[in-house]
């Protein structure tokens, strides 16, 4: 399955330092990326003293969308663990515009569901303005696409989206 990881596949050295977290997120194999995605949220419990989120977050937002469906996958998972309320607004801005970009052209309806949850959940935290929302709205609005499933899994991110931002206005 496409979501299936092997030990073998895993290369743990890669997660000993920060360090080596950085260089397996930026030029490791997929495999070291995958065992740094997968040790973020209990490292991030750990080891909150070496700043690591506001280290890894940024690389990983900015590598995502050129990687594949199984990394896209593990980095939205890596980060429902660790966003919220208690991320810095940088970082948070940073996951929210992340997810729009990775779910507006998408069409895999795992990558479409994983992202669009973290939108919904980061959204609330981070400063919107009626225009940022109105973008948002049009750019996920599928209600033309002639597959139906995706135009209901649109239609349901768009009532999860716009739900939590009335109630946090």
């Amino acid at each position: 399955p496409r979501g299936s990881l092997k030990l073998d596949d895993l290369e743990y050295d890669v997660v000993q330092t920060l360090e080596n977290m950085v260089t397996g997120l930026t030029t490791g194999s997929e495999g070291q990326k995958l065992c740094v995605l997968s040790e973020v949220q209990r490292l991030n419990f750990h080891c909150k003293e070496h700043d690591m989120l506001s280290t890894l977050i940024p690389i990983m937002c900015e590598r995502v969308i050129s990687w594949n469906i199984r990394l896209q996958m593990s980095v939205a998972e890596a980060l429902a663990g660790v966003v919220g309320d208690n991320l810095p607004a940088d970082l948070a801005d940073a996951v929210v515009a992340t997810a729009f970009h990775v779910i507006r052209d998408q069409v895999d309806p795992e990558i479409f569901r994983g992202w669009g949850q973290l939108l919904v959940g980061q959204l609330p935290f981070v400063r919107t303005t009626p225009e940022t929302i109105k973008t948002i709205v049009e750019e996920l609005d599928r209600r033309d696409d002639p597959d139906k499933y995706r135009r209901e899994l649109s239609q349901k991110l768009l009532a999860r989206i716009i739900g939590p931002l009335s109630v946090s206005s």
